[in-house]
């Protein structure tokens, strides 16, 4: 399985012709009680994380992002679950917001 996205997408593309089911990140947000969760991985660990988080949770709208972070072998890993989908989490996990309006990830004790 490969989970790496190749070509990189804007995954924030709000045309309607982005290739996702939808058509603006508020569309997917409305009415839902999701959490996003970040994994943070090495990139040879990804296909086991992404295997144990797709056979634990119900990962919402089906999309799981790969972020690389810039100058080391680490990823982070980010998707939507069901809030009562959450018994345990993920070693290296923590819970993300994003604002809106930059579409900036960050945690509520940074």
């Amino acid at each position: 399985m490969n989970t790496i996205l190749e070509p990189s997408i804007n995954m924030y593309n709000e045309s309607t012709d982005n290739g996702f089911d939808y058509n603006t990140i508020d569309d997917i947000t409305m009415g839902y009680n999701n959490k996003l969760l970040v994994s943070f991985t090495k990139r040879e660990d990804i296909d086991d994380l992404v295997s144990g988080i797709t056979s634990t949770y119900n990962i919402l709208y089906n999309k799981i992002f790969a972020l690389e972070i810039v100058g080391t072998e680490d990823l982070v890993i980010s998707y939507n679950i069901d809030h009562g989908n959450v018994t345990s989490i993920p070693d290296n996990t923590i819970l993300v917001h994003r604002k809106k309006d930059s579409n900036t990830l960050y945690t509520i004790n940074a």
